[in-house]
This record gives C-alpha cells, structure tokens and sequence, in this order.
C-alpha cells in the first residue's frame, strides 16, 4: 500500500510540471486506482454549478450524490474528485483525503512554478540592464545572466553559447555534470542550438532524446545529463547571430509562446552585455595600442558612456509605464532635436514639442520617405521638412515594422545622432510591443465572448454576456449582426509569397477594417474574425442605414487584395442579447443571399425575400418562429381579432387578391376588406401590393394553419 501512495504523489507530482489538463487526467487516474474505484471525474465550479473540468456543459451535481458515489473536495468551492462505484472504508477516507493535498499540493507547485509576476520579470530585467550597462566584464555578465535564466525558468542547466567562425562554442554554462557540456561546440544544425543559429529562430523540444526535428549529435551528452526538454534563443547583432542562449530541464516540458517571448528578452539582453563588452574591449585595445589617439578616444568613451545612461533612462521610462511623449521628451533634450514617435500606420504617438507635428504635411514628407527607401528594413533614412534636416528609422520587433521614429534639426545629423536614433527606436518598439501583446491578449479574449454569445448554447450565452459585461461591453438594447466572409485570402497570399507571420498581419488589418470607416464610428459593441468570417455587433448607429454600411465594409475589405471575394450578411434589429443567436442566423441566411449577388456584395435579412425564406427552412427547423417572423405583432393580437385578420388574408388570397371577391366570399362590405388588410400591413410591414410580399405572407399563413393543425406533443 504504501508504494502505490507513492507511486500515486509521483504520477501528481510529474503531471504538475504538464499543466491543468495533464494534471487532471492523471488525478483522475490516480483517485480511481488507488481506492480500486471504477471510475473518477475532476470537476469545476464554474457557471454556479459543478462540472466537468474538460466539459462546462455538463453539470455533474445537480442531484444528489448516489451512495456508491463519493465526492472529494480538493479546492473548497473551485475543484473536487468525484467516485463512482466507491467502496467507503476508514482506510479508503483517509487515502482519499491524503491524495486530495497531494493534487491541491500538484496545482499550487504548477501555479508558482509557471505563473510568474510581470512585475517581478520587469525587475530582474532592469536590474540586469543596469548591471549591463555599468559593468564591461562580459564574463561578469554572463555568469549573471546564466543564474538569472536558470532562475527565472526554473531550469536545470542554463548555458551562453558564442560565435567563433562557423561554429558555436559554450561561453558559460551553469548546472550541468559534464565537463563534456562546459565546453560544447556545434554547428549549424547541430542540436537545439544548431537548428537556432540555421534558422535564426527559437526553438525548443519537449523530449530531446525522443526528438526527431533535431540531429541526435548529442544525444549520449543529453542521457548523461538527464536532460529531457530544451529551449533556445538567437543572440542578434543587427541580422547576424553571435550566440545563442539555451535552458534545459531534466522532465518533459511544453514550453509556452510566453516561454519562448521570456527567453527571447533575455537573448536580447545578453546581445547586448556581448555587443556593450566587445566594443568596451575593442576601444580598450585602440586605446592600448594607438596611444596617440588617446584624445579621440576620451571623447568616444564619453560618447558611449552617455549613450549608457540615455538607454538606461529609456529603460526606466519604460519600466515606469510612462508614455510616448515622456520618451520623445527626454530623447529630445538628449539628443538636441525635435523628436517625434509614430506607429505603423504613421499616426503620432508621442513628439516634442507635442502639438507641432500634428499635421499633414509632416506626416506626408515622413510617408514620402518611408515609401522611397528601406526604412522599414532598420535602415535610417533623411528627408527635408520646412528647411530642416529629418532622420527616420523604423522601430522593429522581430521582422515586423511597428512604427518610426524622427529627429527634426537645423543643423546636419551626427553618428551620436545616429545612435541615439536607435536607442529611441528601440525603446519605442518595446512600448509598441507591450501595448500590442496587451491589445491582443484582450483581441483573443473579446473574441471567444463573441463567438460564444453568437453561436454558444443558452448556457454558454448568459456566461458570455457575463464576462462582455467584466469588460464594460453592454450587449443589450436594439442591435444588428454583421456577417462578413471573405474567400480567397489564402491564394491572395500565395501569390504575394507571403510568410506565415505577414498573412497574420493581413489579417489583423481585415479585421480592423470597420474602423477606418465612418458609418462604423462608435457604434461597434464587438468585433471578431474567426477563420475567414468577420462578425460585428452593432447597436443603432450602424442600425439606420444597414445597406449603406454593408456595402462600404464589403467594398473597404475587397480594397486589401485583388481577387477577394467578400459578402456581408445582415441581421434584422433585435433586442437584448439572448436574442443574438436569432440574430446570428438571421445574418448567416443574409449572407446565404449576398454570396448570390456577385463576388462583392450585401444582403439584409428583411430583404432577402423568398429566398431568405426558402434558407430559413432549410436551416431552421422551428416554423412557428419562421412565422412570427413574417407575420410579427399580428400574432399577438387577441385571439378573435388575430383569427378574423387571417381569415381575411385567406379569404383574399383564395380570391386571387380581389377584395370583391373576397368581400363576398366573407359576407362583409368590400371597405371592411380593405381596412382589414390595411390592418395587417400596419402589424406586419407587408405590402400586399406588392407580389414577393403577398408571397411571404401566403406562405406564412399556409405554415401557421399547417402548424396549427399539428398535434401537439
């Protein structure tokens, strides 16, 4: 018994360093064996209800437990085991209670371990970049940076590995047990490291030895080690790598995209150390072997050392949240020059002097000169605004160009200029980077609520406007749903030669199409893209004139690409947000239309006609709610007066729409007809003079005696 109590903490324990799903299966595994039950399920409470951790729609507790059924609170009011078939023993009660802390015990090590605190990153960052930037000793540096890693990712092995030649040689290597890996060499494509310097890229294993994306150069190395997991990052100069900084663990480990941003940010600062103590040793070698320039020399180390603190201020500009403008502030007092900051699409973020650079033709020369030279590529480029000399250079994440920035002066530009350029630019792409992975967090978010509000279940859809509601979203009141599908966007990026990265750029920038158009200002609730379908929950600022809104959005997102084919789907007004699962396939029937109509076009529900009609019955099975929808507030009338309006259409209908005839078929006054009818056209907003509304209205009126005829249950 007490090897399986252990067998059981060490299966808990492994599966923690998984993450929750991993760690619920094997809980529920263990639970079951260990009490010989037949069965065991890891709820939730979520929704006000217990439920299954791998299924929210399903609620386990909502009768009693059974009495072969027994449920283990792990997590008062969060998490428990439940038993099926259980046997209970004094025994089994107390195994039971000692593998509930033990799983308690395997999420609280998962949740310290992965769950680190941003602003606990940002101080181990900045204290880094401080001891970077004060210290020339690039062992100094590295032993530092190693510990800190290690540290940081809860490693078992953390090792620098730099550039000499075509190969990679191990610089500083910490927690390893060969001397073997102290001093490692590799080539390109040689190991996780190898693969890094082919590619340029991160890149990480979860089994090493079972691994078949990497070479097994050193794979006996990695048994010696007992290393299981790895994952590595590029040290860049400019486009070149210098090195490659690498962490191990002796388990299986998923690394996540936040990992591997982690340990990018960390490369980055390790490229620094080495490019800030190459060039310390490179002037201190000048220095020792041209005495004569020992003057020149001064000056330039006064120069770096300024340039040292600037970039330290920028850091500590960052790391106080402070904007834009505070960095364009302190870059112009640096730097002697007027400073702007722009983002991707050339709107300024953040100048100094604030308000003169707020105009067109500013924006315009900065435009001229981003299109006629390769800014976005890192490269500087010089125009001339008003008489005086600009400096652009684009701030860049990666290969992504997310904004610029300018130096405006009188006077010529210098290499301090130059550098101090640079920093600036790099500061201002860490401020864009932040903000954007902020943004898109929230994106991701808002995304599921709206999908989930549009498509999920009841259920689902009262927790959806739950959360739209946490976020300040209200979704209730008049609203539309627009549909838009755009077909083609994979071809269209094959033929651009297109990246996996660039066609996510596209897109973003088709998702955010709404916004550039005015019919759309202010009036969006929630927007989406899901695939290649966009949905945008509008209230009646886009609700006035649908059509008109419709088109410009399908004729803004056809503007990105030659060859998209785009339609648009629009819903009828509705009312409160359970209603927009109507609305939802409402705008999907609307869609059906528009794909009719041409390659770019919009359809709205109310007009799709008979053949709105025809898709409703194909995809909705309801033929009282395809009723109501024609037929409207005629049907809450009261029972007499709804039941002698219809016999009246009938009447009319039978007739072949002659109110004579159908005044003498009814026995009344053909005026009586007519005021009927006019009657109905009032509840209904059919105009039975026209022959699809007489249509609609006839079918309508043959489902609802079809339906009443229909025994009910």
């Amino acid at each position: 018994m007490l090897a399986s109590i252990e067998s059981a903490l060490r299966r808990i324990a492994n599966a923690s360093e998984r993450g929750h799903p991993a760690l619920f299966v094997e809980a529920e595994l263990v639970f079951a064996q260990v009490v010989d039950a037949p069965g065991a399920r890891t709820l939730i409470y979520a929704a006000g209800a217990w439920r299954a951790w791998d299924d929210l729609d399903d609620t386990r507790l909502e009768a009693a437990i059974s009495p072969d059924e027994r449920f283990v609170v792990v997590r008062p009011d969060r998490i428990g085991v439940l038993l099926q078939g259980y046997q209970a023993s004094r025994e089994r009660d107390h195994l039971l209670a000692a593998l509930a802390i033990a799983f308690d015990l395997g999420l609280l090590a998962y949740e310290r371990r992965h769950i680190t605190t941003y602003d606990g990153e940002l101080d181990v960052l900045q204290r880094l970049a401080h001891r970077i930037l004060r210290s020339h000793d690039l062992q100094e540096i590295l032993i530092l940076l190693t510990h800190e890693t290690r540290r940081l990712f809860g490693a078992d092995i953390c090792g620098i590995m730099l550039r000499e030649g075509d190969e990679l040689v191990m610089q500083r290597c910490e927690g390893n047990l060969s001397l073997d890996t102290a001093t490692l060499r590799m080539q390109q494509g040689q190991g996780v490291a190898g693969q890094v310097l082919a590619t340029k890229k991160p890149c990480h294993v979860e089994d090493y030895v079972a691994s078949n994306t990497i070479s097994g150069d050193f794979m006996n190395l990695a048994r010696i080690e007992m290393v299981r997991s790895a994952l590595a990052a590029p040290l860049l100069s400019q486009d070149d790598v210098i090195g490659v900084l690498e962490v191990w663990r002796r388990q299986i480990t998923a690394f996540t995209d936040y990992d591997t941003q982690r340990l990018v940010a960390l490369a980055n600062l390790t490229s620094l150390a080495v490019e800030n103590a190459r060039l310390a040793q490179a002037r201190e070698t000048v220095v020792a072997q041209l005495a004569s320039t020992n003057a020149a020399l001064t000056a330039r180390y006064e120069v770096i050392g300024s340039s040292a603190a600037f970039q330290s201020e920028l850091i500590r500009l960052q790391l106080e949240g402070k904007t834009l403008d505070d960095t364009a502030e302190r870059a112009a007092l640096h730097l002697e020059s007027d400073v702007v900051i722009l983002n991707a699409d050339l709107r300024v973020e953040g100048s100094w002097p604030r308000p003169r650079y707020l105009c067109e033709p500013f924006i315009s020369s900065i435009r001229k000169a981003v299109r006629a030279s390769p800014v976005a590529t890192g490269s500087s480029a010089r125009v001339r605004h008003e008489d005086r000399e600009v400096l652009i250079q684009a701030a860049i994440a990666g290969s992504e160009c997310l904004g610029y920035v300018a130096l405006i002066k009188d006077g010529s530009f210098d290499d301090g200029d130059e550098l101090g350029l640079s920093q600036v630019a790099v500061a201002a792409s860490l401020s864009f980077s932040e903000r954007r992975s902020t943004a898109r967090a929230r994106a991701e978010t808002l995304s599921a609520v709206l999908w989930d509000v549009l498509e999920g279940s009841e259920s689902v859809r009262r927790f959806a406007l739950a959360r739209a509601r946490d976020f300040h979203i209200n979704l209730e009141g008049d609203q539309r749903v627009f549909l838009c599908s755009v077909d083609g966007i994979e071809s269209f990026a094959a033929n651009q030669g297109w990246s996996a990265a660039e066609l996510g750029v596209f897109r973003r920038r088709l998702e955010q199409s709404h916004r550039a158009i005015e019919s759309f200002t202010d009036c969006v609730r929630l927007s989406g893209m899901r695939g290649n379908m966009l949905a945008l929950i509008c209230d009646k600022g886009a609700a006035r004139n649908p059509d008109a809104c419709g088109d410009e959005l399908a004729r803004a997102i056809a503007r990105h690409g030659s060859g998209l084919s785009v339609h648009v789907g629009v819903s009828s007004l509705l009312s409160g947000g359970m209603s927009l699962g109507g609305a939802d396939r409402e705008a999907r029937i609307s869609l059906e239309v528009a794909r009719q109509r041409g390659p770019v076009a919009t359809a709205r529900y109310e007009d799709a006609g008979i053949i709105g009609l025809l898709l409703s019955l194909r995809d909705e099975a309801d033929v009282q709610k395809l009723v109501r929808t024609i037929f409207g507030p005629l049907l809450d009338e009261k029972p007499e007066s709804r039941d002698l309006l219809l016999r009246t259409l009938d009447a009319f209908f039978k007739a072949n729409c002659s109110r004579q005839a159908a005044a003498k078929e009814l026995g009344i006054h053909e005026k009586t007809v007519v005021y009927r009818l006019g009657k109905i056209q009032q509840l209904t907003g059919l105009n039975l003079a026209l022959h699809e509304k007489r249509l609609l209205a006839d079918i309508a009126l043959r489902m609802y005696g079809l339906a009443a005829q229909r025994p009910n249950g």
